[in-house]
């Protein structure tokens, strides 16, 4: 029960050896038995708890230490911390808020605002103070670029695609050699983001990526085509200014390379399949092109179990070289 022995010998373990686990054991040996103990060394103690990711314990030990001297603020962070890996967020939340009202600024944390982001997210509270803490945490440290996958993820839930986008930019960032996803979420957000006149376009550049790391991938492919065909003129235009039928088709090369990998499993990829056979018909019924309109014709009709579009075959069957696509190559 000599305590100077007792917390010398933790305090070694600790702070010299850095043997967390064994100092958190010698603390517990000076809190129970040592004649002379101060809070401190419950404090040091909780810290061990802490550092071998013993939650439960620190959990427990911070309750009892901040009932007898609730100026402890520091180990409000503790508590909060662990409340989150043991899930306990709505607590962690309310702990972590009560800390920020106590703590001076200078001793604040990245990890107490990405804790704090944290705890907003998973109890479903203010997305944009989450944001604006994940934010903190990269002006705090540099090193934490990776955080604005986070805020995108954030931005993207709440349909603020323009902002995800930005995000995810400063994310990639980070990233020394995009892989095929993160070329595709890339895409997603361009795809989305309306405000860029040329989103499109950008988005066609990043979906392509996808396809040069896995051609076999059909999904890069599908949306390379959607991004180029939101750049084709318009049936209703082209009806207008039959001229620009030598425009349409630019998604026509893409949709050919998906149809190729999506035939492998046409089940699975039946509904995609079936709107890149009628881009593909109605390109070619533009372009007066028979052979191919013929060749994607008799795949559409064999897939297709959908009255109406089966209707929507023949009538184009009938009226090709003559006139229009029926419906004004609208599908339904």
């Amino acid at each position: 029960n000599y305590t100077p022995a007792l917390r010398g010998k933790a305090e070694y373990l600790f702070f010299v050896q850095r043997k967390y686990a064994d100092a958190a054991k010698a603390y517990k040996d000076l809190v129970d038995n040592g004649s002379e103990v101060k809070i401190e060394d419950e404090m040091q103690l909780a810290n061990s708890y802490y550092l071998t990711k013993d939650c439960k314990s620190t959990s427990e030990l911070v309750d009892k230490i901040l009932q007898k001297d609730p100026s402890k603020n520091y180990l409000r962070r503790l508590l909060a911390y662990c409340d989150f890996e043991n899930g306990n967020f709505e607590r962690g939340l309310i702990t972590l808020d009560d800390y920020f009202k106590i703590v001076t600024p200078e001793k604040v944390l990245s990890s107490d605002y990405e804790y704090h982001a944290k705890l907003l997210v998973q109890t479903k509270r203010d997305t944009t103070q989450a944001i604006n803490d994940y934010k903190k945490v990269v002006a705090m440290d540099s090193s934490r670029w990776g955080i604005y996958e986070d805020i995108d993820k954030l931005e993207w839930s709440r349909r603020n695609y323009c902002g995800a986008l930005t995000a995810y930019k400063l994310y990639l960032d980070s990233v020394a050699t995009p892989k095929a996803t993160e070329w595709y979420t890339l895409g997603m957000r361009h795809y989305f983001c309306k405000e860029d006149s040329l989103h499109f376009q950008n988005a066609q550049a990043a979906f392509s990526k996808v396809t040069e790391i896995n051609p076999q991938a059909a999904i890069g492919w599908l949306w390379t085509a959607k991004s180029a065909e939101k750049m084709d003129p318009s049936p209703d235009s082209i009806a207008m200014h039959p001229a620009l039928a030598n425009e349409y088709g630019k998604a026509s090369s893409f949709y050919e390379k998906y149809v190729e990998v999506a035939e492998l499993e046409k089940e699975k990829n039946k509904k995609d399949l079936l709107k890149a056979y009628y881009y593909l018909a109605y390109v070619n019924f533009v372009k007066v092109d028979a052979a191919k309109f013929n060749a994607i014709t008799e795949k559409w009709q064999a897939l297709e179990t959908d009255a109406a579009q089966l209707q929507i075959i023949t009538e184009m069957k009938a009226a090709f070289g003559k006139e229009s696509a029926p419906d004004g190559g609208k599908k339904n």
